[in-house]
């Protein structure tokens, strides 16, 4: 039962994929866990459990243990992972039994249709029928590491939900945070409008610094009206997934509405896009079904990722995907990131409720929210402990496919249209401070979006908005200072190398990575000598480094362990986003001109603030405090010892250099310990720093310091 971006999705998520080796790219709280997650983790327990179940050689669909013989003509469509240097034994077992089959029926046998070959994760994609994928899977089982369902991913356009949408989109008004400017509209500029979700995510401010151009954002949809006026041509490049499925057509319309938000060209006709000058490449994966807005499967969005990566993309854009997790699919995206420093972004879901979509919800991919106008969480946007960031989605305007004036604008709702703000807002990030070191670079592009996020909802973190809305410029700023270079945890190595428990090689570090394998059996079943929490990285185990011991059973003296030493703070614009009484051209990146701070930094309020109370650059802003980094840190025993739990006692001098886990220490993660960063969590500096100086005095009564000399 499957999800759609673009109206109701509704379905019971009964595929698992393991989150213990990526926690340290979520900062999720480990005590807001939904109804979902919870009969998520009873079903792997249940399944994972050795001693109810009986030992698997591999982990299969439950149709391929608990199927009846009705289905064995079903169908089937897998990933098989094969071990290291199967491949060839796991495709010996397949024409042999292609063979066997047209020898028994000859003209009559249906062969193993192999759909794609992915060689980096020792996958096969296969169709074949389920019984004949069942006799393979015992045929070939000394090869086979995993056998999965591939799930169906897809768009499908409900107009209802969309009448929905914008009728109830303001039901959920937030009241916090009132000193932030939060209400935005659309402008009609020069013939060009400017939609309110560029303006929202600080777009304009950051266009004297950085446009996107150079950077390439691969868009995974239902292609791109190329024709479009309202398109720079020369920037545009895709991938054609057959000879019919071609990357330049949308009948759909979706992706051509979604690249438009990114890369409108910034003229006198249509929309302006959030980064106008980075490239777009396109991939088609849907084409088929109504108005060619159709379905694709996981694989798909393997095989097009990885047309992604060979075009030279730093960012995806998927405002896609469905229900059921996949360990394949999952391990694909944790790659691209890791490996190849790209950032994937992917929407939320728009079903109103607290269920996984796919590919957003893997911590690999930032899992993008919706937000309306007044920047209140949209009434169909999903809430879950894997939402990152939030953004303008509701009666976005954008680039119509088929106009061929670019001034017929179509307007969309949808968290399929907050994610390509994001993905913008990171190629205008990518251009500027892109490095030699593309694995640093992306994580700290995504650190900087999330962490200086406008917060909305609860304090901090929230499954609604994630971290908060996306700012570009506050974004840029800290990446500028330096503040936002985040640490990369030194590499995991599993010691031994190889491991497995006392039941054979099947129950490896990758069998522990499944579900909650590592909590219900990591304490058992030890082999070499050590249990897989002491073993395998994905339990919290491995080498990084030598560590101490520590007794379990130690309690730490009570006496005050020694205050850390404040560092300085890092300034941001208070209100975000803030432009003086004569409209956005004059916001603080115009006040850092020349002495404009100085002649009429006191004048032309705006949002209750002037130029010398409102800008960093004059002096004025706000200054952060410190957040734990990772958010929602504990040490390598468990969730117990999280910062909390540092903060008593002498707990920080006793303990704080040692278990270290996600790459730090206590005194490297935890505020209360000395460490966290000092870009997060704001705090407002006392009477706003105006400047009192003689000259900031003067009134301009007509001597000269005229706005006009704007």
């Amino acid at each position: 039962m499957l999800y759609c971006i673009f109206g109701d999705f509704i379905f019971l998520n009964t595929q698992y994929v393991s989150f213990s080796d990526y926690k340290s790219l979520r900062g999720n709280d480990g005590n807001d866990k939904s109804a979902v997650e919870e009969v998520r983790r009873e079903l792997v327990l249940k399944e994972g459990d050795p001693k109810t179940n009986g030992k698997d050689d591999f982990s299969k669909p439950g149709w391929a243990t608990n199927g009846s013989e009705a289905q064995d003509d079903e169908e089937g469509r897998v990933f098989i992972q094969y071990k290291p240097n199967a491949k060839g034994g796991l495709k010996k077992d397949m024409d042999d039994l292609d063979a066997e089959d047209e020898a028994a029926s000859p003209g009559q046998s249906k062969k193993f249709d192999v759909k794609y070959e992915f060689d980096d994760l020792e996958t096969y994609v296969i169709i074949a029928p389920k019984g004949k994928l069942k006799r393979l899977m015992n045929r070939s089982k000394n090869n086979i590491v995993l056998v999965e369902d591939d799930p169906i991913r897809e768009l499908v356009v409900d107009p209802l939900v969309m009448e929905g949408t914008l009728e109830n989109a303001e039901d959920s008004y937030d009241s916090n945070h009132r000193n932030l400017q939060t209400s935005f509209t659309d402008q009609l500029i020069s013939g060009q409008w400017r939609p309110y979700g560029v303006s929202m995510v600080q777009a304009p401010q950051v266009w004297p610094y950085s446009t996107g151009a150079g950077v390439k954002v691969c868009v995974i949809d239902s292609g791109i009206y190329r024709a479009s006026p309202d398109f720079v041509t020369a920037n545009l490049s895709g991938d054609d997934t057959s000879t019919s499925i071609l990357w330049y057509q949308d009948t759909c319309k979706h992706g051509t509405h979604c690249s438009g938000t990114i890369a409108g060209k910034n003229d006198s006709i249509g929309v302006v896009g959030v980064a106008y000058n980075a490239k777009i490449h396109s991939i088609r994966v849907f084409s088929s079904g109504t108005n060619g807005c159709g379905w694709s499967y996981a694989s798909g969005l393997i095989g097009a990722s990885n047309l992604c990566k060979a075009a030279g993309a730093k960012v995806i854009s998927m405002s896609l995907g469905g229900g059921g997790a996949s360990t394949t699919e999952s391990n694909q995206f944790q790659s691209l990131y890791t490996n190849d420093g790209i950032l994937s972004v992917a929407a939320a879901g728009n079903s109103a409720n607290s269920e996984y979509l796919y590919p957003a919800s893997y911590p690999s991919v930032m899992s993008v929210a919706a937000v309306d106008s007044n920047s209140n969480i949209a009434s169909f946007s999903q809430f879950n402990d894997q939402v990152d960031i939030a953004a303008p989605g509701v009666s976005t305007k954008s680039v119509n496919s088929g106009d061929t004036t670019g001034n017929n604008v179509l307007t969309y709702s949808g968290t399929s249209m907050a994610t390509p703000h994001v993905a913008a807002v990171a190629a205008l990030l990518f251009e500027k401070f892109s490095t030699s070191n593309p694995k640093q670079d992306v994580i700290n592009i995504r650190n900087a979006m999330q962490v200086t996020a406008q917060d909305r909802g609860a304090a901090g973190r929230d499954n609604q908005f994630g971290y908060g809305i996306v700012k570009a410029w506050n974004a840029y700023q800290c990446l500028s200072s330096g503040s936002c270079v985040a640490d990369v945890p030194p590499p995991c190595t599993d010691n031994p190398v190889g491991w497995y428990d006392i039941d054979g090689p099947t129950y490896s570090c990758a069998w522990y990575a499944q579900g909650s394998n590592c909590a219900t059996f990591g304490n058992s079943y030890a082999n070499f000598g050590k249990t897989a929490n002491q073993a395998c990285c994905v339990c919290g185990g491995g080498v990084t480094g030598p560590a101490p011991t520590k007794s379990p059973t130690s309690t730490p003296s009570r006496s005050p362990s020694k205050s850390p030493t404040k560092s300085p703070g890092v300034c941001v614009d208070n209100p975000q986003g803030w432009y003086d009484i004569d409209g956005p051209t004059y916001s603080c990146p115009w006040y850092a001109q020349g002495s404009n701070c100085a002649t009429y930094g006191n004048s032309y309020a705006n949002f209750g603030k002037t130029a010398n109370q409102a800008c960093c650059v004059c002096g004025g802003g706000i200054v952060s405090t410190c957040t734990d980094n990772p958010v929602g840190w504990y040490d390598i025993d468990g969730p117990t010892y999280s910062c909390s739990w540092y903060a008593q006692g002498s707990n920080c001098a006793s303990f704080g250099n040692s278990y270290a886990n996600f790459g730090k220490t206590a005194n490297q993660a935890c505020c209360v310990c000395g460490g966290g960063s000092l870009y997060a969590g704001i705090s407002v500096q006392s009477g706003g720093n105006q400047k009192k100086t003689g000259e900031d005095k003067k009134q301009n009564n007509g001597n000269g310091n005229t706005k006009g000399l704007k």
